[in-house]
């Protein structure tokens, strides 16, 4: 299981999150969205939007979706020969909500269906660069 850091060994202060990636290794994509929607308050603009094919054949489509009035993107990456596709998008979270969150994404974990991960970018500024650079 990953582990968060815990907020008490984190100085916290107004400009200081956790970036991380949160990955689904999923065959039910409606199921995770629908999870992200009511977990994250995500609106969701549109439907899936083809990317790009890599030379390896695995495909990329973007979901935009607004959250608090900010624009985001969720990944969907799709192989033939995965049987499955991958979802993942981008967290900025504030050191201060890290509590929450941590529960959150045990309770992503316990749900062996959903194959989850969390790819923790660490505890960094928030003026480093744009969220969308991760």
């Amino acid at each position: 299981m990953f582990q968060l850091p815990s907020s008490s060994r984190v100085e916290k202060s107004e400009s200081t999150t956790l970036k991380g990636l949160l990955s689904f290794d999923v065959n039910q994509v409606q199921a995770v969205i629908e999870l992200l929607i009511d977990k994250f308050g995500l609106e969701i603009m549109g439907d899936w939007e083809f990317k790009d094919t890599s030379s390896s054949g695995v495909s990329e489509y973007l979901l935009r979706f607004e959250e608090n009035g900010k624009p985001g993107v969720i990944s969907k990456l799709s192989y033939g020969g995965w049987g499955h596709d991958i979802i993942s998008f981008n967290r900025v979270i504030p050191i201060a909500n890290i509590s929450r969150h941590r529960e959150m994404f045990q309770d992503f974990e316990s749900d062996t269906s959903l194959r989850f991960k969390l790819v923790n970018y660490g505890i960094m500024p928030t003026d480093l660069g744009d969220d969308d650079d991760i």
